[in-house]
């Protein structure tokens, strides 16, 4: 019984150990639920910290990018092993980028330069570093041209109809060389500057004419101001409205311009001025109307008795025109024959005062030598001064002689110089190229040599000439890719088959989009329809290129020898190692790949197809997806725009010296038929233009030859159109290459690089190659 009581006593333990237990689990649960929040709130500080950290050192990476590509050439080589610290902020926050390794440009491997960024957050109390390696990808170096919109390195002869309509104060002509223009006319021309002789026609008029030799202006040709370091000749009915100035003498005997005395362009200023300042020159002179020599002439005389050299009086005025002149200033001799009036005469030397057709007035005459009058009864005059004497003027007016008289030195002319040339060599550009054509010297097949193209491999290919089908349009030329052996020697056991010994290419492996061409063409050979077969755009024959057809597909062209272009429209740069001839018996019509523009390039539309008129701008769907990478950005922020780059100002650039040799061949471009190419024609040589000519752009021929024969001849009619280009289109930049030596006839090598006034540029932009966290 007392164990039965005692177990009694026990009732009620079970429940309270069972309630202990629960509440001891429930504590540690709470403190587990505690533990767990503060671990996961510890964690969310140290992930908020590593955060603020990781997009800080990735700042730090955009920093050191913009840091290397502000760097100059020079301070880049010196940037190895270099610690740089940036504050960043004003919580102590700060940037260590310590510059491990710099790698400069070998070949085609642009420069590099790799750093260990860390970045130290204070206020978060943590850091992060990443490794950074940056790229330099420069473009083409350009040469920035400050002269004007047609620019000859030699003599130039202008024939026929020339018209410039360029709106960036660049309408104008620099020649280094003769110019000579006859039976031209002219719209829209400002300024001609040459540093040889100026020889002009024909009647056209021209704002201003600089030449460092003589100046000659005849049958009606005329200027507002003229400006030579040799002489100047008016004749035929030329003038000059505003004003001529001389270092030798100025000859004005345009007798036959039809004017009546007392009319002409008042304000005309005649200014000679004398190499050497001479003050012993005192007699009976007049200048001769050769301009050779000056004769003495007696007043009492009209014969000639002697002569003497020019070299003592190169600095003289001769005027026998009917006009009026403002200022006749001279420090040689002045003769003055007919003239309606010239209002302040001066020089140092002589005047003579011919037989005068009235009213021939003169205002004030001042002589530091004589003054003589041919006509003793000639009286139309205010006053004559003479340092000597005063001989047969009728004495009616203010006559003075024996004066004491000062002259102030005539300003003289001053020497133009033409910008340094710079050199033109397409071989330095080939690089840059999508395409470069050239022969296989084994079976004289054409090869392409493909870089930079959005839907095919680079490497080299040759065109496949694909069977004709009944009723079915297939190309000719499809891309095929070339073939290698087991030692990457290209395959060339071609075979030749058929009466003209053919050469077959091994058959390809593989066909890289096998329907796909470089060119629409809808010209047939042999006489065979177009249902059976189109001619290829490309072909080559002893020498020469032909590109041929409706178009081709856009980018950068380069041809290792001479090139014909009759290609209806094209999207693209042609470049020919040797000379480029087009339009010809033909219609050509080529837009540079800036010039284009974008739509036209990266996604090939066409404001003009050939292949189907009915179509005023849509896309050619042959080269659907096909366009040059190097030029196109598809991606990124500058999706949608061309890269930057000055090749793509030029539609033609010809000429070169071969990287194994050191003579420079071609540089000729010959343009006639009907010809319109939208971009800069850069001729490494000569220009010569024929037919109707249309250039949205500027013109540059260097004579690279160095030939003093060489000329370029541009005739018939040329436009030179600047009307609505595009902004992508610069005409002032073209590439510039700096490492080309050329060769001329006396084997002396001289080196060329565009100074003086040009400017060279380095469009250059770096990029981040790669990185990873430390």
């Amino acid at each position: 019984m007392k164990l039965s009581n005692n177990l009694k006593n026990q009732n009620g333990m079970a429940t309270l150990m069972i309630v202990m237990i629960i509440g001891m689990v429930l504590t540690v649960s709470t403190l587990s639920v505690v533990y767990a929040s503060r671990s996961t709130q510890e964690k969310q500080v140290t992930t908020h910290a590593i955060t603020h950290a990781q997009a800080g050192v990735w700042a730090g990476a955009e920093i050191f990018r913009t840091y290397y590509n502000r760097l100059s050439a020079e301070d880049r080589v010196d940037i190895k092993v270099k610690q740089i610290t940036i504050p960043f902020g004003d919580f102590g926050n700060s940037y260590l980028i310590n510059i491990t390794d710099y790698q400069p440009k070998v070949g085609t491997t642009p420069e590099r330069a790799t750093a260990i960024i860390t970045f130290k957050n204070e206020l978060a109390r943590s850091s992060a570093q990443i490794e950074v390696t940056v790229q330099d990808e420069t473009t083409q170096t350009t040469v920035m041209l400050t002269s004007g919109a047609m620019n000859f390195y030699t003599d130039v002869n202008f024939s026929g109809a020339v018209s410039l309509t360029v709106n960036d104060g660049h309408n104008k002509i620099k020649v280094k060389g003769d110019v000579n223009l006859s039976n031209i006319g002219l719209t829209g021309l400002e300024e001609i500057e040459a540093t040889g002789s100026i020889t002009a026609n024909s009647n056209s008029h021209f704002t201003y004419l600089k030449s460092n030799d003589n100046i000659l202006l005849q049958q009606g040709a005329s200027t507002d101001s003229a400006y030579a370091l040799g002489h100047i000749n008016v004749s035929g009915g030329g003038y000059i409205k505003d004003e001529a100035h001389a270092n030798e003498w100025v000859e004005d005997t345009a007798s036959g311009d039809g004017w009546s005395p007392g009319t002409g362009y008042v304000g005309t200023t005649i200014k000679a001025n004398a190499l050497e300042r001479t003050t012993d020159i005192y007699g009976d002179y007049i200048l001769d109307a050769s301009g050779d020599y000056v004769y003495v002439k007696m007043a009492s005389s009209t014969s000639m008795a002697s002569k003497a050299n020019m070299s003592s009086a190169k600095a003289s005025i001769y005027v026998n025109s009917r006009r009026t002149y403002n200022t006749l200033e001279s420090e040689g001799f002045i003769s003055i024959g007919q003239v309606s009036v010239a209002n302040d005469v001066s020089t140092i030397a002589d005047v003579f005062i011919g037989k005068p057709i009235q009213p021939n007035s003169l205002n004030k005459v001042y002589a530091g030598g004589n003054i003589i009058c041919n006509a003793n009864w000639w009286d139309v005059y205010t006053e004559l001064n003479a340092g000597n004497r005063v001989n047969n003027c009728k004495n009616t007016h203010t006559i003075k002689q024996n004066q004491t008289l000062t002259f102030d030195p005539i300003e003289k002319v001053t020497r133009f110089e033409i910008d340094e040339k710079p050199v033109v060599d397409v071989w330095a550009l080939q690089e840059y190229a999508n395409y470069s054509f050239s022969i296989d010297v084994t079976s004289s097949e054409m090869l392409i040599n493909i870089k930079d193209v959005s839907v095919l491999d680079d490497g080299l290919y040759r065109f496949y000439t694909q069977a004709a089908k009944p009723s079915k349009r297939y190309k000719k030329q499809l891309l095929c890719k070339v073939q290698y052996d087991g030692a990457g020697q290209i395959i060339r056991n071609v075979t030749r088959t058929g009466s003209n010994n053919q050469i077959n290419w091994p058959t390809c492996a593989t066909v890289d989009r096998s329907n796909q061409s470089l060119c629409v063409s809808s010209i047939n050979i042999n006489n065979k329809s177009a249902d059976d077969y189109n001619n290829g755009c490309f072909s080559y024959s002893t020498g020469l290129w032909t590109v041929d057809g409706d178009t081709i597909a856009p980018g950068v062209y380069f041809f290792e020898d001479n090139l014909k272009v009759k290609t209806n429209l094209a999207h693209a740069t042609l470049l020919s190692a040797k000379n480029i001839s087009a339009g010809i018996g033909d219609n050509t019509k080529v837009k540079a790949i800036n010039y284009a523009g974008y739509d036209a390039v990266c996604n090939n539309y066409f404001d003009a197809v050939a292949v189907d008129a009915s179509k005023s701008i849509g896309p050619m769907h042959e080269f659907d997806g096909f366009y040059p990478t190097n030029y196109c950005e598809k991606s990124g922020s500058k999706a949608g725009a061309l890269q930057t780059n000055s090749l793509g100002n030029v539609v033609f650039g010809a000429g070169g010296t071969h990287p194994d040799g050191n003579v420079y061949e071609g540089g000729d471009i010959e343009l006639g038929g009907s010809v319109e190419l939208f971009g800069t024609v850069m001729a490494g040589n000569n220009l010569t233009t024929s037919g109707n000519v249309v250039i949205h752009g500027y013109i540059i021929a260097l004579n690279n030859s160095n030939s003093d024969s060489s000329q370029n001849v541009i005739g018939n009619s040329i436009t030179i159109d600047l009307e609505g280009a595009p902004v992508t289109y610069n005409p002032n930049e073209i590439p510039s290459v700096d490492n080309v030596c050329l060769e001329d006839s006396s084997n002396t090598i001289a080196c060329e690089q565009a100074t003086g006034e040009n400017t060279v540029q380095t469009t250059s932009e770096t990029i981040i190659l790669w990185s990873r966290y430390k």
